[in-house]
């Protein structure tokens, strides 16, 4: 009888030491296995994983994004204004979106573009030598027309230079026309032409494709260098736009002013995690098209769908 007892109470001392042992290791363990419960409990079911150019993923399907139009009606200076979801493929608002007007710097991106697709040499300029991104992001960021004609004589393409330009909005369906690289506009002669549905599907196309390029006129100042024989130069870019550091996630921004165009203004930017949404005023005036885009922007609402 005695022996029985010894051998129960054996058993459940060794059941008490093992149960203790778990239970420091889970102690022990508590920052790892803690967050991985909580993580179990959450509803994976409203997420999806999708590959795009930018290879983002888990879009929450569950985000509907709306527009308050009694806060946004008639309070744009700008002659025609877009906001364009790329994701469903639609102007979620609009103002006068498919009028044409002159584009002024908004022309850059295209120059961009091209000479990313097509040439992407080194640049001679201002007696400096210029790897190609520096040179891009420098005409993007400073709006340099010196630059962008530039690029223009540098590459070495068949055909003109404009005319790839012209050929690039075209094959990509954009109601987008140009006279020169730089956008530049003179008594009779509009540097660049489009109305502001295409320039923002325009400018999704072009952040998606080449972010290297346009995230440098994300923020307010942008260093690039070049060279000078043996030195390299830095150079302290400065951006057309000075409000846009105020854009959480920001992708790209691009400004145009001329006497014929106004006020331009286009930006691309997460309104949410996986939600890209861009912004384009036209024919606003030379402050008015930051206070358009603010407007635009703090009439967005996020709402979960039901």
């Amino acid at each position: 009888m005695n022996k029985k007892l010894d051998t129960i109470h054996t058993h459940g001392l060794n059941l008490i030491i093992i149960f203790t042992l778990a239970i420091l290791i889970l102690i022990d363990k508590r920052e790892f296995i803690i967050p991985r419960i909580s993580a179990m409990t959450v509803d994976n079911s409203k997420y999806i994983t999708l590959k795009n150019d930018n290879e983002e993923s888990k879009l929450n399907l569950n985000i509907k994004i709306n527009v308050n139009t009694k806060k946004l009606d008639n309070k744009i200076v700008g002659i025609s204004a877009v906001i364009y979801d790329p994701n469903e493929n639609v102007a979620i608002w609009s103002q006068d979106a498919v009028r044409v007007s002159s584009l002024a710097s908004l022309t850059k991106v295209m120059t961009a573009y091209v000479y990313k697709k097509h040439c992407n040499r080194e640049v001679h300029f201002a007696d400096l030598v210029w790897s190609p991104t520096e040179a891009m992001q420098y005409m993007l960021v400073e709006s340099s027309n010196e630059m962008a004609n530039t690029l223009s004589k540098v590459c070495n393409i068949d055909g003109e230079f404009v005319d790839i330009m012209n050929k690039e909005a075209e094959d990509l369906n954009l109601n987008l026309k140009y006279k020169n690289p730089s956008g530049l506009d003179s008594p009779g002669n509009i540097g660049g032409r489009g109305d502001a549905m295409s320039v923002a599907r325009f400018f999704y196309i072009a952040a998606s494709k080449y972010p290297d390029i346009f995230d440098a006129t994300t923020h307010n100042y942008s260093k690039v260098e070049a060279e000078n024989g043996n030195n390299k130069i830095s150079i302290n870019a400065i951006n057309t736009n000075k409000y846009i550091s105020g854009v959480g996630g920001a992708r790209m921004s691009k400004t145009g002013l001329t006497d014929y165009a106004g006020g331009n203004l286009g930006i691309v930017y997460d309104v949410y995690l996986g939600r890209p949404l861009v912004m384009v005023v036209l024919g606003s005036t030379k402050e008015g098209r930051f206070r358009d885009i603010d407007i635009m922007r703090e009439n967005i609402e996020i709402k979960n769908k039901i």
